[in-house]
């Protein structure tokens, strides 16, 4: 699993390049099926247990399924 710091620079970076998006989200363990075990994603869902329509971790996981819109 990588450092939470890390993940906040990598997902700042995306800002920069959108078209770093989709890989980004991957290489934090947001999949199309949901949050990889074992992964930052994974880490980060388990702090909150129930995650919060709008947040976040959802707006990410929703363009990881697909759904998102930058």
């Amino acid at each position: 699993m990588i450092h939470p710091a890390t993940a906040a620079m990598i997902i700042l970076a995306a800002a920069v390049n959108p078209l770093t998006i989709p890989y980004i989200l991957w290489y934090l363990g947001f999949s199309p099926l949901g949050p990889v075990a074992g992964s930052f994603a994974a880490w980060w869902q388990s702090q909150y247990g129930s995650v919060a329509a709008g947040s976040l971790f959802a707006f990410l996981q929703a363009w990881a399924m697909g759904g998102g819109i930058l």
